[in-house]
């Protein structure tokens, strides 16, 4: 039985009023009925306060809190897949750069940006949460900057423990793989994990360093100081350094093609090696996946490809794609994905039609159109619970790796749960 329903029933039978518990705990009328009603799950204190004021004995308390937290792991997993659900969708969404948000990013930050891109060096040390990065919109004032001129961007953040930072964590990836479409712009993303900020009693807990500049910023960023005394300039470089020693790179980034293939045949090759589970996310199915090795062959007969060809069906990925994805990938009669492209004989077509319904509900999942949009730009490669890659489908002009963890996880765990029940996200019927 749920914990609210419980809950009532103790409160009916030792007839106690609720007015009477909201008085004892303290706890906000409103949140207090939302918990009682089961709108709402009430944190681990609030339970506490409400289990004392009802006087609940040990028995059935341990009872309560045992369900209270089977409760909570389901409420958690809930919101971990509705976390890369959003997160999918913004990818899909592409980069906002509407004036509103950019005329958020305060006047001084703004100006640092530009000048730092214009001045050649183009290098931004950022201290800020991802909350502000987002909100201020600097990842749209970068972007813009580097438009036309060169911009390096390390940027430090710090993330708390707490459950639903786990979105936050989200977003900030989605706008930060945004930028990696403007190719002048470079980001390299560290995190700082489990550590709390802002510091209190700080009021400038955050900085921007360029070439000339240190602005102090406040919690808030509603304020923002120009420091012009090099000592200081050079003290928060230190300072800067030195934490980045302490974190852990959150995104590597790979524009150099030949390294970036050397790497992803040797990303997969350990993946075939080790076992582990592969999931792909695409904006239509892979062709290395849908064609066999002699349709390949039709079409480029060329030994790099069949040997990739191997090793990509050596995998046993599991591929998630959508109906809107398959249309396309029918119509257009082309193979164009990382760089290729090869047209297709409309008499061969059949052949890829029988490819794809074989794998539908095997290793071939279809993600439903009304609620996953699937991005158009980027594809996705879960490593087990290990590595996330993320590539432009059509082009295969660079690579990022996300290896941590509470990202990873989730993204792995939506793939596994998308493939064991019905859900929304996953359509149930072969191709429409």
């Amino acid at each position: 039985m749920r914990v609210y329903m419980q809950l009532q029933k103790e409160l009916e039978k030792k007839n106690i009023s609720k007015n009477a518990v909201i008085r004892k705990t303290g706890i906000d009328r409103s949140t207090f009925y939302q918990i009682m009603s089961g709108k709402r799950m009430a944190t681990s204190d609030q339970l506490i306060r409400i289990l004392d004021s009802i006087g609940v004995d040990p028995g059935e308390r341990f009872e309560l809190l045992s369900e209270y937290e089977r409760e909570k792991a389901d409420e958690k997993a809930y919101q971990s897949r509705t976390n890369v659900r959003n997160f999918i969708n913004q990818l899909a969404a592409g980069p906002d750069l509407s004036k509103e948000k950019e005329s958020s990013c305060p006047e001084q930050i703004r100006s640092a940006i530009q000048e730092a891109a214009a001045s050649g060096n183009g290098l931004l040390q950022i201290f800020l949460p991802a909350t502000l990065m987002i909100r201020t919109g600097i990842y749209g004032e970068m972007m813009h900057a580097a438009k036309n001129r060169r911009l390096v961007v390390e940027y430090l953040s710090a993330f708390s423990d707490e459950e639903d930072d786990d979105a936050i964590i989200f977003e900030n990836i989605a706008e930060c793989l945004h930028c990696y479409r403007e190719e002048n712009l470079e980001i390299r993303m560290y995190h700082l994990d489990g550590v709390l900020i802002p510091s209190s009693g700080v009021p400038f807990p955050y900085y921007i360093i360029t070439e000339n500049h240190l602005l102090l910023i406040s919690a808030d960023a509603e304020e923002v100081i120009d420091v012009s005394d090099t000592e200081q300039r050079n003290y928060y470089c230190r300072f800067f350094g030195e934490q980045l020693e302490k974190a852990e790179p959150l995104i590597a980034f790979n524009r150099n093609e030949k390294e970036m293939l050397e790497r992803l045949r040797g990303e997969h090759a350990a993946a075939v090696q080790s076992g582990q589970k592969i999931y792909l996310i695409t904006p239509q199915p892979c062709a290395m996946l849908t064609v066999t090795l002699d349709q390949l062959m039709m079409y480029w007969n060329d030994e790099r490809i069949a040997g990739y060809w191997k090793l990509m069906n050596a995998m046993n990925a599991h591929e998630f794609t959508s109906p809107s994805g398959i249309t396309r990938f029918l119509k257009s009669q082309m193979i164009v994905e990382t760089g290729l492209n090869i047209p297709i004989r409309k008499e061969d077509m059949h052949l890829l039609r029988e490819d794809i319904d074989k794998r539908l509900g095997k290793s071939l999942f279809l993600l439903n159109d009304d609620n996953i949009h699937m991005s158009e730009y980027w594809e996705m490669m879960i490593i087990d619970k290990e590595k996330v890659l993320f590539a432009p489908f059509y082009e295969g002009r660079f690579l990022i790796s996300v290896s941590y963890d509470r990202i990873v996880e989730a993204l792995a765990d939506w793939c596994e749960s998308r493939m064991q029940v019905a859900n929304v996200d996953v359509m149930q019927n072969s191709r429409q």
